[in-house]
């Protein structure tokens, strides 16, 4: 198997595994998003924006590992494609974990205004005596 080759067929592998993450997310975060975005068109979109983002990110991480054995080389190198999967596989958690922080601060903003809102909800107290 030439370099070339190896590449395409470690891309394809990680490309599908990334849309196999991203469409088994897409159900939970859509859930998410609407309580943190307040409607469902925002959260369709944020769920739509993730789906594309995650394959892309490790295709990105994928192509920072290089084509397997560099471009003179005439033969399949399993290190130099374990290297291409690793950097893919780590642009897949790199975006995750992005999406995550972005999320767990969109929860704490949204949980702080729920928070608010049942306070002002709230009859006054009459003062201590």
């Amino acid at each position: 198997m030439n370099p070339l080759t190896a590449f395409l067929v470690c891309s394809a592998l990680l490309l599908a595994a990334a849309i196999g993450i991203a469409l088994l997310l897409r159900p939970a975060l859509i859930n998410v998003l609407t309580d943190v975005c307040g409607s469902e068109r925002r959260a369709a979109f944020w769920a739509q924006y993730s789906i594309v983002m995650v394959p892309l990110a490790t295709l990105l991480g994928a192509l920072f590992g290089g084509l397997p054995g560099g471009s003179a080389a005439t033969a399949f190198d399993p290190a130099d494609t374990l290297t291409l999967i690793r950097s893919g596989v780590l642009g897949l958690l790199v975006v995750l974990i992005a999406e995550a922080l972005v999320l767990m601060r969109g929860i704490a903003a949204f949980e702080r205004r729920r928070t608010d809102a049942w306070h002002l909800a709230q009859p006054p107290r009459p003062p201590q005596v």
